[in-house]
């Protein structure tokens, strides 16, 4: 996908977790990873690499944290 395309799915994904949201479904999120850098590497069939995989992996985590209330 282009970055145009990249943005409006975005925009879209967050327009319906707002509107089931404001129907009374709190528990609906949306998160958007970051794409993979030239410094991590692709993975096999430019699938992201293992570097990417951690990252993102992080990236969830602190979102749950955050939605859940870990500490």
């Amino acid at each position: 996908l282009s970055r145009r395309q990249r943005q409006m799915c975005i925009r879209d994904r967050e327009t319906i977790v707002r509107e089931v949201n404001a129907a009374g479904d709190k528990k609906v999120f949306s998160l958007a990873f970051a794409g993979g850098t030239s410094a991590e590497g692709l993975g096999t069939d430019d699938h992201p690499s293992m570097a990417t995989h951690i990252r993102m992996a992080e990236t969830l985590e602190k979102k749950l944290s955050e939605i859940l209330g870990w500490t």
